[in-house]
């Protein structure tokens, strides 16, 4: 999750903000604290412009 959104030019906040969550929880996610439903990682794979199957 890090790399792609790295890859997209994005900042933690930014994505928090587009995503309407907290940083924190971005942080989470990135680090595999988190885990996504398939709903979520939609939203993920859609503002990193990848293949949900990048992911997977």
């Amino acid at each position: 999750m890090r790399k792609a959104r790295l890859e997209a030019g994005l900042r933690q906040i930014d994505v928090a903000k587009k995503l309407k969550k907290t940083q924190s929880y971005v942080s989470r996610v990135e680090v595999g604290e988190q885990r996504l439903d398939i709903i979520e990682m939609k939203r993920f794979a859609k503002l990193y412009k990848k293949n949900i199957n990048y992911f997977i």
